[in-house]
C-alpha cells in the first residue's frame, strides 16, 4: 500500500514537473502531504479486505457492500473483479459524504477534509487537462489537484484536493460585509486577469485538448474549422439545421 500510494504521488509530481521543469511546488507539496496519510490508509485497508476475500474462496463474501448503493444519487462504481474492495471502499465513501453542492446532475461530495469527488453524467477530461495547465503556467490562481478519475455507466466520477474553509460561498455570502463582498470581487478579477493573459509557450487557458471548439447545451457539437473571429463563434453556436439564428 505505501509503494501504491508513494507511486500514485511521484507520478503527480513528475507529471507537474514535465508541464513546467520550473514550477513551484510549494503549494503541491502541502497537498499532498495533506492528503498522503489518508490514501495510505485507504489503500492498505482495500488490500487487507482483498487478502481476506481470496483467503476465504467465497464469491458471496467478495460483494463488498455493492448491493447497497450510496446515498446522495451517486451510483456506486463497478470495477473488475480485482478491484472489488477497493470499489466497496469508493462507495462507502460516496455513502458517508458531505454534500458540499449540487446543480442539477452534477454533485461534489466531500470525502475528507483533504479530498472531494465531482459526479456527473456531462464531466469532461478536458477539465483535467485545464486543471493542470493552471498548475503549471498558472499557479498563483488556487485551483484543486487533480487526484484520479473513472467512469460508472454514464456517470464520471473526478476525485481532487479539497481547500481549507468554506466551500460553499453562497451559504454565508448574504452576511458579509460590503467589504468582504468588494475584497472577494477583486480576488476573482485578478484570477480572470490572470488566466486571459498568454503564458509561457504562447498558448492559453481554456482551450481543449480533445477539440477546438465545443457547444454542450443538451448534446455536444465539436467545431471541425478553426474560429478566428466572433462571427464565426456565433456562426457556430447558432447557423446550423434546426438551429433559431
Amino acid at each position: 500500500a505505501r509503494r501504491l500510494a508513494n507511486t500514485s504521488t511521484l507520478n503527480r509530481l513528475a507529471s507537474r514537473l514535465k508541464a513546467n521543469p520550473a514550477a513551484d511546488l510549494a503549494q503541491v507539496l502541502k497537498q499532498q502531504a495533506d492528503a498522503y496519510p489518508q490514501l495510505r490508509r485507504r489503500l492498505e485497508q482495500a488490500a487487507l479486505e482483498k487478502a481476506t476475500a481470496q483467503d476465504s474462496n467465497s464469491d458471496s463474501d467478495g460483494d463488498g457492500g455493492r448491493n447497497s448503493g450510496p446515498e446522495h444519487g451517486a451510483r456506486k462504481a463497478s470495477p473488475p473483479n480485482a478491484e472489488l474492495p477497493l470499489a466497496a471502499q469508493i462507495n462507502q465513501a460516496i455513502g458517508n459524504a458531505e454534500v458540499l453542492w449540487r446543480l442539477h446532475g452534477t454533485i461534489v461530495l466531500g470525502l475528507s477534509v483533504s479530498v472531494v469527488v465531482k459526479i456527473g453524467t456531462s464531466l469532461d477530461l478536458d477539465e483535467v487537462a485545464n486543471l493542470r495547465y493552471i498548475h503549471a503556467h498558472v499557479p498563483e490562481v488556487p485551483a484543486p489537484s487533480f487526484l484520479g478519475c473513472l467512469k460508472a455507466g454514464r456517470r464520471t466520477y473526478h476525485f481532487m484536493s479539497r481547500a481549507a474553509g468554506i466551500t460553499g460561498l453562497e451559504s454565508v455570502w448574504s452576511d458579509l460585509s460590503a467589504e468582504h463582498k468588494t475584497s472577494i470581487k477583486t480576488q476573482l478579477n485578478n484570477i480572470f486577469c490572470a488566466l486571459r493573459k498568454e503564458h509561457h509557450g504562447g498558448s492559453k487557458f481554456c482551450g481543449f485538448v480533445s477539440a477546438i471548439r465545443k457547444d454542450t447545451r443538451r448534446q455536444q457539437r465539436v467545431s471541425e474549422p478553426t474560429i478566428c473571429t466572433e462571427a464565426q463563434f456565433n456562426d457556430f453556436l447558432c447557423c446550423k439545421a434546426g438551429r433559431t439564428p
